[in-house]
């Protein structure tokens, strides 16, 4: 029950971060689980020890496809089936002149313009009458790139020393020493990274970032 409930909200939030993630967490959950399965030695009728993975996954597969029946429409013009429609064209041309802007930033700014400050100085330096205040700019849709632009050098070295130590853990340790939750985690964490800015500057996804994280290591302590 449970998985459904999650798997509706996943979908209900229109968010191709969301679903990139569930995909990715769903193929790596049905590998690993054969993969576990194969090494057993007895492995006649015995499938007790990843069954609740299967009925999750069977939960999440029959809500999403219900779910994308009834609601086609929307979705179809989300993921751009067919041709982009105009407000997804205009996103992904704003999302590609943010990185253009961050880029023409850096050489000056390889200390950084500080936390939350990258909006602000995107409105001084580029003095658009037509866009006055920093409100009126979007953050860079790529969080590795924000941090660079706003910590500098110096902080982006240790956000990729934070992400790289804790990742380098998890995969250096055998597969069977994780459990499924603590694997399915992994690509919640890491993919919105590169699509969007709310895991950095939105309150909500700040904290649901750092919370993922404590609970990843706690897991895999």
């Amino acid at each position: 029950v449970s998985s459904a409930v999650l798997s509706a909200g996943l979908f209900f939030t229109y968010s191709r971060d969301a679903w990139l993630s569930l995909g990715v967490a769903g193929i790596l959950l049905v590998g690993i689980a054969a993969q576990r399965f194969l090494q057993k030695k007895n492995r006649e009728m015995d499938f007790s020890f990843f069954s609740p993975v299967l009925v999750g996954l069977l939960a999440c597969t029959i809500t999403l496809t219900t779910l994308s029946f009834v609601w086609w429409d929307v979705l179809s013009v989300r993921l751009g089936v067919g041709t982009l429609h105009r407000l997804e064209r205009k996103s992904l041309d704003e999302r590609k002149e943010g990185v253009r802007e961050m880029l023409s930033l850096l050489p000056s700014h390889l200390e950084g313009v500080g936390m939350a400050q990258y909006t602000r100085v995107v409105a001084t330096e580029k003095k658009n009458p037509a866009k006055f205040y920093a409100s009126e700019y979007q953050p860079v849709h790529v969080v590795p790139l924000l941090v660079l632009i706003e910590l500098g050098v110096l902080g982006f070295t240790a956000f990729l020393i934070f992400i790289g130590t804790r990742l380098g853990g998890f995969f250096t340790q055998k597969v069977s020493g994780h459990s499924f939750l603590d694997i399915a985690f992994v690509p919640f964490l890491i993919i919105p990274l590169f699509t969007d800015h709310f895991y950095w500057t939105l309150l909500p996804g700040i904290l649901l970032w750092w919370i993922g994280w404590g609970l990843f290591c706690k897991m895999g302590s």
